[in-house]
């Protein structure tokens, strides 16, 4: 009887399904640094199993990639995001954001200088104003005068325009700070001579004195002589007028400060020496109440 044969058969197992399409659900276009990661979503068609792992890639990910499904900011710029399973494919492009700065507020401003008084005619005083804390954020500083008919400020630039007082206030992050000024009037300077006139016989000299005044206080002062006809008469540094030939000038002199003053001179031929003088006429005797002509 022959010998029966048996032929084993391999019991056939799930036929594969092919993914023919992926979706991205929920690609952003978006993201910033230091946010929550994204958990990306896709769907497959058809729709296999929920369990099959797909592969992700980034083109550039030193800005941005998928780990475990999550999508990572690592730095600003753009990337474009892939998923593959067999081969179906979606992508998305994603910008990431550079994380927001940290705005620290302003807690106190300060001026300086605080000047408390200008004088009309002076030079203008630039102020400074610092915040505090040294890297609070500040979009505007701004500068105001309560009074701009006294002084005005801009960019911190104080002018005088009248006498008076006003307030300088400077705001910045909400935070102020102020002080008062008082603008004086330019003060009067003046120069006085020891005379307005003088008259000298030729050869002769005379040291004319000269006294500065600043509202009326006297003070010292660099003073500028000068002649206006020096062959009439000749004036030195010191004040010292001499004549040199008949006729008449004027001698000027100015201090430091822009007053002046003058001296009208006249130059005069010396008189004739009176070798003796002699009386006809005279009685020898008179007596109290008599009178000769």
């Amino acid at each position: 009887m022959p010998t029966p044969t048996l032929t084993l058969y391999p019991t056939p197992g799930p036929t594969k399904r092919l993914v023919t399409k992926l979706t991205i659900l929920n690609p952003p276009q978006k993201v910033t640094i230091g946010d929550e990661d994204t958990v990306l979503t896709v769907k497959m068609e058809p729709d296999v199993s929920a369990a099959l792992a797909v592969k992700w890639s980034s083109d550039n990910e030193a800005v941005a990639m998928v780990l475990g499904g999550k999508l990572c900011a690592i730095a600003p710029g753009v990337a474009k995001i892939t998923v593959g399973y067999d081969d179906a494919r979606d992508s998305f492009e994603v910008r990431v954001m550079p994380p927001p700065a940290i705005i620290v507020p302003v807690s106190s401003v300060a001026i300086a200088p605080k000047p408390s008084t200008m004088t009309m005619g002076g030079s203008n005083i630039s102020l400074s104003a610092t915040v505090f804390p040294v890297d609070a954020v500040v979009d505007v500083m701004a500068w105001s005068s309560s009074d701009s008919g006294v002084a005005t400020v801009a960019s911190g630039v104080l002018k005088a325009v009248a006498p008076g007082r006003t307030i300088i206030t400077v705001v910045a992050g909400g935070k102020t700070d102020s002080f008062e000024l008082t603008v004086k009037p330019a003060p009067k300077y003046t120069l006085k001579l020891s005379q307005k006139t003088l008259v000298l016989t030729t050869q002769k000299s005379v040291t004319i004195k000269a006294v500065s005044y600043i509202d009326g206080v006297a003070m010292p002062a660099k003073l500028s002589w000068k002649s206006k006809d020096a062959r009439i008469a000749t004036v030195a540094s010191s004040g010292k007028v001499k004549a040199v030939k008949t006729g008449k000038t004027t001698i000027t002199v100015s201090n430091e400060y822009g007053a002046a003053a003058t001296l009208a001179v006249s130059v005069v031929d010396k008189p004739a020496k009176v070798k003796s003088i002699s009386i006809s006429g005279s009685p020898k005797t008179l007596r109290v109440g008599d009178s000769r002509q």
